[in-house]
């Protein structure tokens, strides 16, 4: 209900933007990159969950401009793999109507927007880069569980949907999360993300 509420109410600031033609909602996947004279996508990454991240780069890879709106709880771990993905213009959800606005007005106008709200991240995940470059990676010391929560978070998936899809708790993803920290000595998520965009998602055998 929640999500129905947000899209409905999105439709309605979005089709009173200057250069806005036409306006559809969806909550199919395939929809996102079939042929349509659709320009730029809104992906509400609260309601995608862990498919975000792999719908942002669909979408991008046949050409459409993505706006991804994350949640503040989420955005250490999803917004860098959004924006590699190819979201062109990232947002809080739960932010000020001002800057969803002008999200959607960056795409359109084929420009790129990040929410001032965001930027820390961005620039913590430039230090985390270098960090992770000058540190070495030895997987051979994961477990094959430690090694499929590790592919997970390489994709930018929360703790809550790596405990979805893995049909564990929260506190047992944590706990994994913990080992492959401290096995592999990064400081945090970030370190891991910037670290496996080099070496190549982990082999689960």
């Amino acid at each position: 209900m929640e999500h129905t509420a947000f899209r409905v109410g999105l439709m309605e600031v979005v089709r009173c933007l200057p250069g806005v033609m036409n306006v559809r909602a969806t909550t199919a996947a395939q929809d996102l990159c079939a042929p349509s004279d659709a320009e730029v996508v809104v992906i509400d990454c609260t309601a995608a969950g862990w498919k975000a991240v792999r719908w942002c780069r669909e979408a991008a890879g046949v050409g459409k401009r993505v706006v991804a709106l994350t949640r503040r709880d989420d955005d250490d771990d999803a917004l860098i793999p959004l924006m590699r993905a190819g979201a062109r213009a990232v947002a809080l959800r739960d932010g000020p109507t001002e800057e969803i606005i002008a999200a959607v007005r960056a795409a359109v106008a084929r420009q790129a927007f990040l929410a001032p709200s965001l930027a820390s991240h961005v620039m913590d995940s430039f230090v985390d880069s270098a960090a992770a470059e000058e540190a070495g990676v030895d997987l051979d010391g994961l477990t094959r569980r430690e090694r499929e929560v590790l592919s997970l978070v390489a994709t930018g998936d929360s703790n809550r949907d790596i405990a979805a899809r893995l049909t564990v708790t929260v506190r047992t993803v944590k706990y994994h999360v913990s080992n492959i920290l401290m096995k592999l000595e990064l400081r945090d998520r970030r370190q891991v993300m910037t670290l496996l965009q080099r070496t190549g998602s982990p082999q689960t055998r």
